[in-house]
């Protein structure tokens, strides 16, 4: 409670995200304390938690690989690479790296898992790649890829 106090003291907004069973009353009773509803996480949990391979009556569709094991993979095929790599190549290769005992491919996990490569490298490659929109080059009008 003095933190959410000091906080609206100092101008800022509140709220609250907790789940049902671990806020503290007070915080939930006092409407002075928060400037907008009370987000419960457990109304969203199933769209949360995602539940992990080999347990007992799950399945899925392919082993995840992890985004610093992806980021690597990418980084290696892109030092072999003579030139500038467009998107295209990058899914092109990944379509060849097979994972999950040869069921699935690294490219459709990453649509899978990560939202696609654009996002993937948003989210955890902004610090190793440099992502550039050629919007200059001609290409295709519904071309997506970039640079």
């Amino acid at each position: 409670m003095p933190a959410l106090i000091r906080t609206r003291q100092k101008g800022k907004q509140t709220a609250i995200v907790s789940m049902r069973t671990g806020c503290n009353r007070a915080l939930y009773e006092s409407p002075q304390l928060k400037d907008y509803d009370i987000v419960w996480v457990d109304d969203f949990l199933d769209r949360i938690i995602v539940p992990l391979a080999g347990q007992p009556g799950i399945s899925r569709q392919h082993t995840i690989v992890s985004p610093a094991t992806t980021l690597k993979v990418i980084h290696d095929f892109l030092s072999r690479s003579p030139e500038s790599v467009s998107s295209r190549d990058i899914g092109r290769y990944l379509k060849t790296v097979i994972v999950d005992d040869n069921e699935s491919n690294l490219l459709v996990q990453l649509k899978d898992v990560y939202g696609g490569l654009r996002f993937f490298l948003s989210q955890y490659g902004n610090e190793v790649f440099e992502v550039i929109d050629k919007n200059d080059i001609v290409r295709h009008k519904n071309d997506k890829s970039f640079w």
